[in-house]
């Protein structure tokens, strides 16, 4: 009863076993922070739980074993990784060596979602480093980032086949080879990166790598093409 006499609501039951309901994106945001954290093998349920503010019961009723909310937490960054792919400026709204800076800027500063752990664009790139481990010793997870690299490979390819039968990019070489080998070029200076502890400055990198760019497509630093130099 309440002090004036009228019954007390009843709270509604909830049915046993039923955990309260999660926000499975926000869970895998924060798998992916402790994993970038802390590193695949080091991560555990608890950490997640502490990152997300989640209980583990909770957390494991939704996503099962350990390494399956692993695996989900690099899915989750995976797409956060490729989102940007969708925004890239098209053939007709920029053009040719805009498109390929708009892809090497994007890639080396990926905007994923902010946390308490660890700075945003450090993040991206642990994780990354975390997914090439595990590819090089599970089939699924090989699978996974080698279906990553083919989407950034052809997203780049299609943009230097254009450069190229525009007249835009001297370049003579195969649009394929060349969309590998600038992707090759924004690993390593991203790796460096990390190598340093983050004492390495995204500007400079994003400079080296525009720099090798040009160099691949036969353009100057204002995209203007170049013709190769007489034998």
């Amino acid at each position: 009863m309440t002090p004036d006499g009228t019954p007390t609501p009843r709270r509604p039951r909830r049915r046993p076993g039923r955990p309260p309901s999660l926000d499975r994106t926000a869970a895998l945001d924060a798998t992916w922070r402790v994993i970038a954290n802390r590193g695949l093998d080091r991560t555990r349920y608890q950490d997640i739980a502490e990152e997300s503010g989640v209980a583990v019961s909770t957390l494991q009723h939704t996503f099962g074993r350990l390494d399956e909310i692993l695996a989900a937490g690099l899915r989750r960054a995976e797409e956060l990784d490729t989102a940007f792919l969708d925004d890239l400026p098209t053939g007709d709204d920029a053009t040719a060596w805009e498109r390929i800076t708009a892809f090497v800027l994007g890639t080396l500063a990926v905007p994923l979602p902010s946390g308490p752990a660890v700075e945003t664009n450090m993040a991206s790139w642990l994780v990354w480093v975390e997914r090439w481990r595990a590819a090089a010793r599970e089939n699924d997870a090989a699978e996974r980032l080698q279906a990553t690299y083919d989407r950034w490979w052809a997203t780049v390819e299609q943009i230097i086949t254009d450069g190229q039968r525009d007249g835009s990019f001297s370049s003579e070489l195969p649009a394929r080879e060349i969309a590998i080998a600038i992707n090759a070029v924004l690993d390593g200076v991203a790796t460096n990166i990390l190598l340093r502890h983050g004492g390495g400055k995204l500007p400079d990198a994003q400079r080296v790598a525009l720099l090798a760019t040009q160099r691949l497509l036969g353009v100057d630093a204002n995209g203007t093409r170049v013709e190769p130099a007489a034998p």
